[in-house]
């Protein structure tokens, strides 16, 4: 009778662990395909401070929010590429002292968008940096099929930035041109400044390439000195 007991104690106590390792399998199932939902999703895992790197990202901006906060042309301009694409051209259509008094404005706040981004950076939790970033590099494959740019990665905003290559230099200039005969979407400015590129003579080339180069050599120096800088702090 003993025996029987205890057998049956025995059973109930198996099943109890059985039925609890289910529990904690069911549960670490749960989060793995919540954290799968997230780094596949559009939604962003973290927001950092928006920081403007030139006049013409400052005007983008401060003509964004004027349009979404119109009714009329937020009904008439429904998609954010067709409002980007209307503010670009009215860009191209801006005095040259228009878009000097843009830059003095931009120049008036740049302090404050970095100390703010410095900020940010020093208290957010960096595993969840991590977790963000592999969300962007898996958006980042469906985007290149879709010859969309790439979304960046969230690093220390303080390192120094590894400058543009010389081809891009040249991009750069092409979008901030006066030049209406620009196109406005990704897809065709790309393939209009690969030709405008190729049909460059090779002395002109030379310039956005020597650009560069010093730029590089620039960079490597700070980058140096910044990584320097991580070693003695023990980061």
């Amino acid at each position: 009778m003993k025996l029987i007991q205890a057998k049956k104690i025995k059973m109930k106590l198996i099943q109890a662990k059985n039925k609890e390792k289910e529990k904690k399998r069911l549960e670490a199932k749960k989060v793995e395909n919540k954290i799968s939902k997230m780094l596949t999703g559009n939604k962003k895992l973290i927001k950092p401070p928006p920081l403007i790197y030139n006049t013409y990202q400052f005007y983008i901006r401060d003509e964004f929010k004027k349009l979404k906060s119109d009714p009329p042309i937020s009904i008439e301009l429904k998609k954010s590429s067709q409002i980007f694409s209307s503010i670009s051209k009215k860009w191209k259509l801006l005095t040259e002292a228009e878009k000097l008094e843009y830059e003095q404005k931009m120049k008036l706040l740049k302090n404050s968008y970095t100390a703010e981004l410095h900020k940010w950076w020093d208290d957010v939790d960096k595993n969840l940096v991590k977790l963000e970033n592999r969300r962007r590099r898996f958006t980042n494959k469906i985007r290149k099929a879709k010859g969309m740019s790439k979304l960046s990665m969230l690093v220390d905003p303080r390192k120094p930035k590894r400058p543009p290559a010389a081809y891009v230099m040249f991009s750069d200039d092409l979008k901030k041109s006066n030049n209406l005969e620009v196109p406005n979407k990704n897809t065709d400015f790309g393939k209009y400044a690969s030709s405008k590129w190729k049909e460059l003579p090779e002395s002109e080339k030379d310039i956005y390439r020597n650009k560069f180069t010093s730029a590089f050599k620039l960079y490597k120096e700070a980058l140096n000195k910044f990584q320097s800088g991580q070693i003695q702090n023990n980061i």
